[in-house]
């Protein structure tokens, strides 16, 4: 009979069972391993007070039967009793400390129970009993992760592959650790492993999604993540990481719905309340953002993340001592987060804490007893450098600049960009009208500034936009984004800029209305809109196809500076030349010989303006630029420190103040570390 119940069972005739199985009992009263298989049948049909008093039965009957209490312990766990399922899996070792199972089953509960210690102690003794227990492993790498010990977490998660090496959760949770240790190759390899062994697993696809956002992939990173959300359209994770990378291409509202969706599934998760807060604070709502994180604020034990949030909005704000106050009590802990570390660091120089600041960096990055991930160590290093540089310890900053680029890990080759160049110079000769489709669409309305990454960019369109008949958007991808989905969207046979070749005047004009629908989103009312993408000159051709009208500001700065200014910042684009100088400087000769070139075969009307010349002469070179869009001059555009428009650039506290000259041959600081690159740019 006994077999017959366990192939009933095994087919999942359990109604059938069932009845076999009360039949036995009653045959067999006192045999406990008839009323524990009862007990499984009545918990695998749901009947779960049924299964308990029919293990407890087995208990009276034997009560230093291991397994009994192990089966009660496990029907306490389905039904998420886990004080009750601890207890008894305590029980069930203290009788038989050989189950590697249990001591797993134990560890889960312990996890669940928020126990990570504990739970990481009974994962080690089930290992031991198991040394190939990858599940064990995978649940150790979890709970480290989640307690910042990174490294050892990549360690769990890669023993646990050596054992498991086709379970696709195992590669997308290692391809998540190794993206926080700032190394997105080894991401990508494990979350498109993951995508092979598992299709359209969405939280893979949000994971690749999340390593072409770390690479400045954004476009890329979007369509990753908008794949996962056709799969899981609920799934708060993947809404949050999606409403970042469209908060990054300047889609701030759809950004907002998807993290407010995110909101109405979880209304109390913490994490998403906080990131709808930084997608607030990246597009200048600076209320909206601190309205965020204060509920969270004024809690017992507030999320750190949202002192972060609100020590950033006032920093935005100008107010660096009330960031400060909420800073000072995460300063004092032994040792402070890395997070509060730099955000002090950003408010150090108006508090004169610099010191403090540095102090604070160095201890961090000396302290051989925590782990600190690559990608913080990287930011770590780059705040000392701008923190040795503004007291004049310039050896120590160089040195700590090195430090920080070198962790980037950026591969580069200057071939890739000399080609590109060569494919605009190539598609647009002198002649290139007689064989260019042009758009049938005038509009004056965009205002283009480009240059070099540095070269005064913001500074400009701060000015241009204190203008009333001029709004700044900041820096738009949009040109970028059309040209890189040109082939595709209008199915050419060639790739950009050679598709160029195959287009027509409609399909010109329909990219034509596309951006200026954008800018109408952004403001409908002004008469010009700037766009400040610097990058913006590899494509000077085409805005001139799709913009004949209209006019380009060409921002040009000392090159030694310019290329100097670029090491210091950690910037958060895709932006592989600028993490080595020589690359550096490599790349600016490619633009300047591009730049040559548009000036000799385009129309368009290019003004360069030079930004030490600014800064000498700002009445004059701001005239000049006014004067260059047919507008009347307005004196608002000499007090633009005083323009309430929200920066999201690297420039931001700069152009909140008046024009200050230190920034002008500041490579003489640093000449005798340069020379490399001062050979490059001779």
């Amino acid at each position: 009979m006994l077999q017959k119940i366990l192939n009933l069972l095994q087919n999942n005739q359990l109604a059938e069972a069932r009845t076999l199985c009360e039949q036995a009992t009653r045959s067999n009263k006192k045999n406990p391993g008839i009323w524990l298989l009862l007990a499984e049948i009545y918990q695998q049909s749901g009947a779960f007070e049924k299964a308990e008093n029919s293990c407890r039965k087995a208990i009276k009957l034997k009560n230093d039967h291991a397994p009994a209490h192990t089966q009660l312990a496990m029907l306490y766990h389905t039904q998420g009793k886990l004080p009750r399922a601890e207890h008894c899996y305590h029980r069930s070792l203290k009788l038989d400390n050989t189950q590697a199972t249990v001591y797993f089953n134990l560890g889960a509960v312990l996890q669940e129970l928020n126990k990570p210690d504990e739970a990481i102690t009974q994962y080690q003794l089930a290992i031991k009993l198991k040394p190939d227990y990858a599940k064990a492993y995978a649940n150790m790498g979890y709970l480290l992760r989640q307690q910042e010990k990174i490294e050892d977490a990549i360690n769990h998660y890669d023993k646990a592959l050596q054992f498991a090496p086709n379970i696709a959760e195992l590669h997308y949770n290692m391809g998540s650790t190794l993206l926080q240790t700032g190394r997105p190759e080894e991401a990508e390899k494990h979350q498109r492993e993951a995508l092979k062994l598992k299709p359209n697993y969405a939280d893979a696809l949000s994971g690749l999604g999340a390593v072409q956002f770390f690479n400045g992939e954004t476009e890329k990173s979007a369509y990753s993540y908008q794949q996962a959300l056709n799969h899981q359209p609920d799934n708060v994770e993947i809404l949050r990481g999606f409403a970042n990378v469209l908060s990054s291409l300047g889609h701030h509202e759809t950004a907002i719905e998807h993290i407010t969706h995110a909101l109405d599934i979880d209304p109390n998760n913490k994490d998403t309340r906080i990131a709808k807060g930084f997608i607030y604070l990246s597009c200048g709502q600076l209320d909206e953002a601190f309205d965020c994180c204060y509920p969270i604020l004024n809690t017992k034990s507030p999320h750190k993340k949202s002192i972060y949030l609100a020590a950033s909005v006032y920093e935005k704000k100008g107010d660096a001592k009330k960031s400060y106050q909420y800073l000072a009590p995460l300063l004092e802990e032994n040792p402070p987060p890395v997070e509060a570390v730099l955000n002090f660091s950003y408010i150090s120089n108006s508090l004169n804490l610099v010191d403090k600041a540095i102090e604070y960096m160095e201890q961090l990055l000396q302290n051989d007893k925590i782990s600190i991930p690559a990608d913080n160590r990287r930011r770590l290093y780059f705040a000392l450098g701008k923190a040795y540089d503004r007291q004049k310890n310039y050896n120590s900053a160089i040195k700590n600049f090195y430090t920080a680029n070198k962790l980037k890990q950026a591969v580069f080759d200057i071939k890739t960009i000399q080609r590109d160049v060569d494919a605009q110079i190539n598609i647009f000769p002198s002649n290139f009208k007689n064989h260019l489709a042009t758009t049938s669409i005038r509009s004056q309305r965009p205002i283009f500034i480009v240059g070099m990454p540095r070269s005064g960019t913001s500074l400009v369109e701060q000015i241009l936009a204190s203008h009333p008949k001029i709004c700044g958007a900041g820096e738009l991808s949009d040109i970028n984004n059309l040209a890189q989905r040109m082939q595709l969207t209008n199915k050419l046979e060639s790739r950009y800029p050679k598709c160029l070749e195959q287009a027509d005047s409609q399909q010109l004009n329909h990219m034509t209305q596309t951006y200026l629908n954008r800018l109408s989103d952004i403001d409908n009312k002004a008469l010009h809109v700037t766009d400040k993408m610097p990058g913006n000159f590899m494509h000077l051709g085409l805005i001139q196809l799709l913009f004949p009208d209209a006019r380009i500001i060409h921002c040009i700065r000392n090159p030694l500076d310019t290329c100097l200014s670029c090491y210091f910042q950690d910037f958060s684009v895709n932006h592989p030349w600028i993490y080595d100088l020589e690359n550096t400087g490599k790349f600016y000769l490619e633009y300047k010989r591009l730049m040559k070139h548009w000036k000799n075969v385009l129309d368009i009307p290019i003004l360069d303006v030079n930004y030490e010349e600014l800064v000498e002469n700002q009445e004059t070179v701001s005239r000049q630029m006014i004067k260059f869009f047919d507008l009347d001059w307005d004196d608002a555009c000499l007090q633009f420190h005083k323009n309430k428009r929200f920066i999201w650039t690297a420039s931001y506290q700069q152009v909140c103040q008046p024009i200050y000259k230190k920034s002008v041959s500041r490579w003489k600081n640093y000449e005798q570390h340069i020379k490399p690159l001062i050979n490059i740019l001779k």
